[in-house]
């Protein structure tokens, strides 16, 4: 089993990332993939009639991996990101590239959602990936020139194993270790944006699309997600008949699940999840589950507990998480809520403060005047 982690420097400087991994095993590299074939035809023959174009640098989505390229000291006209110079090409000549089934279906998504990709093949991956800053002191094989060793500069963000580097500028190219072919049976794909609450719904459409051009052609394919909140996913190869597919989350135990907003815990699932060690301190004392520390137990049970109507013993005139102010001592409640300690909001940290603006300063014209010359003085 290969896992996937997202290093907490990189999660820091682009805190809104989401990647999918898409993992098929199994895969028939070798047979005709008609649906990919199509889906292919059909994007060239939408690029024909003018009903659709591809993502260029002007695109939000292509705009924020140039200022991400910035960021990490590489310049994205001359090395672009792997969707921008995919769609380059496309509008050039009119046509994707031929490789082979498992990379023209992702070529076809990418392009298509205009969402960088990628794919490894797992059979040459040493250890496990990482999306981390380089160091300074890796190797790098192209694609395409196996005789060619590339050393990425401090501060890159690369896709690395333990034994070198499997992606250079986060997603501009892959290495030739780990080149996707038709005899390749157990793939990674990868799918990515830096704003996952703009694109993360378009990200996981694309990965159900790509999903569903591998699934006909591998004998399991699952879908699993890195984000800060949760940077570690193994690619598990699950074993069962037939292919599937349905997208499957499988979290790991790095990554346990968490509460939906805005659900009501319940005695009896609170009980379940303590007697099932789900909500055991960490190696570092933390809870796995953040609702199962103790200060959050507490209002949890009464939350559950409490009936219809009960009173708020809050002091009034405080402002709740969404703004609105409490009800006063002794005011009922509404059905089926609860009096829950007071948290003050807290600011976003993803937005701006607004900038303080001068009142405009008024510049008088203070332009010399010429003035009459005097008239010249006459004696008697």
């Amino acid at each position: 089993m290969t896992a996937f982690s997202l290093t907490p420097a990189v999660a820091d400087a682009f805190p809104d990332t989401l990647v999918a991994l898409v993992t098929a095993t199994g895969l028939r590299g070798r047979e005709p993939w008609p649906h990919t074939t199509t889906a292919v035809e059909e994007l060239e023959q939408q690029l024909a009639d003018g009903s659709w174009q591809p993502a260029d640098e002007t695109d939000p989505r292509i705009e924020a991996w140039h200022t991400a390229y910035r960021s990490f000291g590489t310049n994205p006209r001359r090395i672009r990101p792997s969707v921008d110079a995919l769609g380059r090409r496309l509008a050039k000549k009119g046509t994707l590239p031929r490789i082979n089934p498992a990379v023209d279906s992702y070529n076809v998504v990418s392009v298509r959602h205009g969402l960088p990709a990628g794919a490894f093949d797992l059979a040459h991956v040493t250890g496990d990936v990482v999306i981390r800053h380089a160091d300074g002191n890796e190797s790098f094989t192209p694609l395409g020139e196996p005789d060619t060793v590339e050393t990425p500069k401090s501060g890159e963000i690369i896709y690395a194993d333990t034994t070198g580097v499997l992606t250079r500028h986060w997603n501009h190219r892959d290495a030739h270790r780990t080149r996707v072919t038709e005899d390749s049976t157990r793939v990674a794909f990868i799918l990515e944006t830096l704003h996952a609450a703009r694109d993360g719904d378009l990200l996981k459409v694309a990965a159900e699309e790509l999903q569903g051009l591998l699934a006909p052609h591998a004998e399991q394919t699952t879908v699993h997600y890195l984000s800060p909140a949760q940077p570690r996913a193994t690619a598990i190869a699950v074993s069962g008949g037939g292919p599937a597919t349905n997208s499957s989350m499988t979290l790991t135990e790095e990554a346990a699940p968490r509460r939906r907003v805005g659900e009501r815990p319940t005695v009896s699932g609170i009980v379940k999840a303590v007697q099932g060690g789900q909500g055991g301190p960490d190696a570092g004392g933390r809870s796995h589950l953040p609702w199962l520390r103790p200060a959050r137990v507490l209002w949890a049970l009464r939350a559950a507990i409490a009936p219809p109507g009960r009173r708020c013993i809050r002091a009034a005139g405080r402002r709740g998480r969404s703004g609105g102010r409490t009800p006063r001592s002794g005011a009922p409640t509404a059905p089926g809520r609860s009096c829950r300690p007071y948290r003050p909001a807290r600011p976003d940290p993803h937005t701006r403060p607004a900038p303080h603006r001068l009142p405009p300063v008024r510049v008088q014209d203070r332009r010399m005047r010429l003035l009459p010359a005097p008239a010249p003085l006459r004696l008697p």
